[in-house]
């Protein structure tokens, strides 16, 4: 089980990255945090946040560089750490 949880943080973790990433182009900032991926003006850019399969606890989250890039982190079964930033840092 811990290769198939592990396997669904990874792509949480990129789910997350690609649609934070999406709202930063967009908005020209990324979100404040995970909620606001839900909550926008429009439509939502997740309609649900992904949770860690063992936890059921939301990944961590960290804006970085000023608001202009952020950091979706999970630690896997091996307790290593797997991290993806949204690469916003062309943003002004």
């Amino acid at each position: 089980m811990s290769q198939a949880a592990d396997y669904k943080r990874k792509a949480d973790v990129e789910i997350i990255v690609s649609s934070a990433h999406k709202f930063c182009i967009e908005k020209n900032r990324c979100p404040s945090n995970l909620d606001e991926l839900k909550q926008t003006d429009f439509s939502a850019y997740l309609r649900k946040i992904p949770t860690d399969p063992d936890t059921k606890k939301e990944y961590s989250y960290q804006l970085i560089k000023e608001g202009k890039d952020c950091l979706i982190k999970t630690v896997l079964s091996t307790g290593e750490e797997f991290s993806s930033y949204c690469m916003s840092t062309s943003l002004p």
